[in-house]
């Protein structure tokens, strides 16, 4: 079986979108955070839904770490669509509505609470205005708030520090099986033709998981973007609170993107081995400072669910996927 690249939306979606382009970032090399979808795997697929869509051109984030970060934290929430105008209902579902970019960098939000990023040299075309937000596992959400922040701190990631996110895959090449459409979207990537990422796309918006693209803030008063010039620049009182409201649900946005995100990600390149034979799996050509013979902090094992256990492994090869992992393809794994 061949490796075979495709990144093709459905001929449906495509209709629904326009041709205007957002052109990727090009942001600087910066550390790596690993997304282990034994730990959280309903998390981990948002990050494969969003990419397989398109809705984001990016796996680098820019951390907000400023004396007003957790108040633009629940800005950015709402700009997205979380907290307010998207409604998970926690109490009766379980699940919790999940961001993509994280609140906590000045990428989440569409970018539109970058002031202290922009105010320190930060140039605004290094936020992509796109996101995603999506209603996960409480439990998943939470396992991975807490991860990213101990990798913060584990990293020494200052304010506007740049990182990349990508996938840690097992020796197999098979995803936890409830990261279903991660492991769908490798299959894909891997040569399967029995399935493409429109597809993948397409059954994502339409699982009831409010899963939907953004790119303009979905505030339900007062629609505000500072940072990109629209809306109010200064609000104060509740109305900037992170609050859910019952009788707000965002069912009429789903698919909600006005922009087409390109170009299309690669999936092959930035593959990295580990000594442990699982590896490492960056969805976008990245700027990430990681090489062969470096040592990487990864979860002890593919089934620990604790997110503090780690252990340091060696990067033994790095490149195109077929180099890599020795053949062109790898089994498919069961969906």
């Amino acid at each position: 079986m061949r490796l075979v690249l495709r990144l093709a939306l459905s001929a449906v979606l495509l209709t629904t979108l326009s041709s205007a382009q957002v052109v990727p970032p090009n942001l600087p090399p910066g550390p790596m955070i690993l997304l282990n979808s034994a730990q959280y795997p309903t998390v981990t697929d948002h990050h494969c839904l969003a990419v397989s869509c398109s809705f984001i051109n990016t796996n680098g984030m820019i951390r907000d770490n400023s004396t007003t970060s957790r108040t633009s934290a629940s800005r950015r929430r709402r700009a997205i669509g979380c907290d307010g105008v998207t409604n998970c209902h926690t109490s009766l579902t379980g699940t919790s509505c999940d961001e993509i970019f994280y609140a906590s960098t000045y990428s989440g939000g569409l970018g539109c609470y970058a002031a202290n990023y922009i105010a320190n040299g930060g140039v605004l075309g290094n936020l992509p205005p796109l996101g995603t937000h999506r209603c996960v596992a409480a439990a998943d959400n939470s396992a991975h708030g807490g991860a990213v922040n101990r990798w913060y701190v584990n990293n020494r990631i200052p304010d506007g520090g740049v990182f990349y996110f990508s996938f840690l895959i097992p020796a197999n090449g098979c995803m936890n099986a409830a990261s279903s459409y991660c492991r769908r979207m490798f299959n894909v990537a891997n040569g399967y033709v029995g399935d493409s990422y429109g597809q993948i796309c397409s059954d994502g918006l339409a699982d009831g998981r409010q899963f939907a693209g953004i790119t303009t803030s979905q505030r339900t008063q007062h629609p505000r973007c500072p940072s990109r010039g629209y809306g109010p620049a200064n609000i104060t009182g509740t109305d900037d609170d992170s609050q859910s409201d019952d009788s707000e649900d965002d069912e009429d946005l789903v698919g909600d993107m006005s922009l087409v995100p390109g170009p299309a990600p690669s999936l092959t390149d930035h593959v990295y081995k580990l000594s442990s034979q699982r590896f490492i799996w960056s969805p976008f050509r990245s700027n990430v400072t990681l090489a062969v013979g470096d040592m990487i902090m990864v979860p002890v094992n593919d089934t620990s669910t604790d997110s503090d256990v780690e252990e340091e492994e060696t990067v033994v090869a790095a490149g195109r996927f077929q180099d890599v992992v020795g053949t062109d393809s790898l089994p498919d794994c069961p969906t």
